[in-house]
């Protein structure tokens, strides 16, 4: 219960901060060049890194306001508190701003975005032919 305790607190002073410091690369997101004139916000919290960082804040926030506990007294293991969970591995995407492989692989993605478009479709096609012929056969 102590170290359950312990990384509870950590795990809402580690939110709080990033929390803060999201907010205050929103407001700031003027002073770019980029990002200036109407919309400028929008367009930067629109940008993958901004939300990113968005998602890794999000869950916790959402499982606060379902559950109204900011500490839970002891491990949940309800339906919800396991996705909310899964959904913070998001945070792990944070780490792209320190690591040129996730530039590559999100510029891979980018690139060949048609061809994982096909190749999902005609995985797609084959789960659903198989899954007839599967039917039909038992």
């Amino acid at each position: 219960p102590v170290f359950h305790l312990a990384m509870d607190m950590f795990e809402l002073v580690s939110v709080i901060v990033f929390t803060v410091e999201y907010i205050a690369r929103v407001y700031a997101a003027k002073e770019d060049p980029k990002y200036q004139g109407p919309g400028g916000r929008l367009r930067y919290m629109s940008t993958f890194l901004a939300m990113v960082d968005l998602l890794t804040v999000v869950p916790f926030w959402i499982e606060v306001a379902v559950t109204g506990n900011v500490i839970t007294p002891r491990a949940d293991t309800s339906t919800l508190a396991t996705i909310v969970k899964c959904l913070r591995l998001f945070r792990i995407l944070r780490f792209e701003k320190y690591t040129h492989a996730f530039t590559s692989f999100d510029d891979v993605f980018r690139q060949n975005r048609d061809v994982f478009a096909v190749t999902g479709f005609s995985a797609l096609l084959m789960w659903v032919f198989l899954s007839a012929i599967m039917y039909y056969t038992e």
